[in-house]
């Protein structure tokens, strides 16, 4: 069988960051066919895990591996309780997408003793409305006996901002500091080469990817937050981030959490609408040239207007003030069921509220031909009494048949 083997490197220490990487070495039939190297980079300030712990490297690589069915050895240690959460994981993958994920042996050349939990955790946050929510709702200690005390947050740079995009990343950086700062929550910047190295779809994988760059702090955190993306009333797999399966990221040591999925994006939105530092700074397109800000007129950025709208709060100035958002709703295709559902919240929340009578009918227009065979759209519009002639016309074949 082929194999993917992670040797982790010495630690280095230069201009106040410490680097910590590892080779990602592909055997193929016994011989070395491909040699990368996987690196992250943080403040020194950071007790930094030892250069043998390998459990952030075998998160990042792990769905390279089951895409392309090769065992894992790994020349370093691991956490025992990760091993086990692992091997659940794998199972779970491959029962939502057995066409593409394996599963696969992990051989560790020394498997860990579990160490105290640091108290406290780190919330992951981009700037958007999901990690902004988290990090609000527990500042605020608005989540009752599951609030957690956030010791910081981190912006990874290399993810959503390519890594030669210095310029976007510094003033996203500054800005969700600007944020952060507002609720005393200190936001600790890190660094990745893990998007140019993977060819793991990022649909699936971003969730594990980012508990991996982010268990570089476990001697910081105990915990780690990831902000829901969809909520328990519309689920949607397969998806990176589940509750189903972003538990199975965690150790005994370093937990992980799945926060507020018990929330429509709506519905956060109107959480964090008073919140005027925050919504000054919000940052939720990653399709826009400049990746510091919101271009206003991608799928994200209309949907999340329509946020705002739909709980009768004002567009805030994160967003282009001269958008036509109806004529944008026009050029878009919602392909997958998370998507429609989302936008079929929006209408509901702002049906159930009475707003928006003028908007409501173009999202519903926008959901009903995305729908996948049950409308049909050309120049001419809906063609619905099409497909039902055809329905009818098959039955009346299938009858005359017998």
């Amino acid at each position: 069988m082929n194999s993917l083997i992670i040797e982790p490197i010495a630690l280095a220490n230069k201009n106040g960051q410490v680097t910590r990487s590892c080779h990602i070495v592909r055997i193929d039939n016994g011989i070395e066919v491909d040699r990368q190297i996987l690196w992250f980079q943080f403040p020194e300030t950071i007790d930094s895990p030892d250069a043998e712990d390998c459990d952030s490297y075998l998160l990042c690589i792990l769905m390279d591996a089951l895409t392309e069915a090769r065992e894992i050895q790994i020349k370093g240690s691991v956490s025992l309780s990760l091993l086990s959460n692992l091997t659940e994981f794998q199972r779970a993958w491959h029962t939502l997408r057995p066409d593409l994920y394996s599963v696969v042996d992990i051989t560790v050349d020394e498997i860990r003793k579990e160490i105290a939990e640091v108290e406290g955790a780190v919330c992951a946050f981009s700037g958007g409305v999901d990690s902004m929510f988290t990090a609000w709702q527990h500042s605020q200690k608005k989540n009752s006996y599951r609030t957690q005390t956030i010791n910081f947050c981190s912006l990874v740079h290399g993810f959503d901002i390519p890594l030669e995009d210095t310029e976007a990343f510094s003033e996203a950086f500054s800005r969700s500091e600007s944020v952060l700062d507002d609720i005393n929550i200190p936001l600790i910047p890190i660094k990745t080469n893990y998007r140019e190295m993977t060819q793991a779809k990022w649909d699936y994988a971003h969730a594990i990817a980012l508990v991996g760059v982010l268990s570089n702090f476990k001697k910081k955190a105990g915990i780690i937050l990831l902000g829901s993306t969809y909520p328990y009333s519309n689920l949607f797999t397969p998806w990176g981030s589940s509750p189903a399966t972003d538990n199975l990221l965690g150790s005994n040591h370093f937990h992980v959490i799945h926060d507020g999925a018990a929330y429509t994006r709506t519905e956060k939105v109107n959480a964090i609408a008073d919140w005027q530092v925050g919504i000054k700074y919000l940052r939720v397109c990653w399709q826009g040239a400049k990746k510091d800000r919101n271009c206003g007129c991608c799928e994200k950025c209309v949907r999340t207007q329509f946020n705002f709208l739909a709980c009768g709060r004002d567009i805030p100035s994160c967003f282009p003030a001269d958008t036509n958002l109806i004529a944008c709703l026009k050029t878009f295709t919602l392909n997958t069921s998370g998507l429609r559902g989302a936008w079929q919240q929006i209408y509901d929340y702002a049906l159930a509220s009475g707003i928006g009578e003028s908007w409501r009918k173009e999202i519903i227009r926008l959901i009903r031909r995305s729908q996948p065979g049950l409308f049909s759209f050309s120049k001419k519009g809906y063609v619905r009494k099409k497909l039902r002639a055809r329905r009818k016309m098959k039955k009346q074949r299938a009858v005359s048949a017998k």
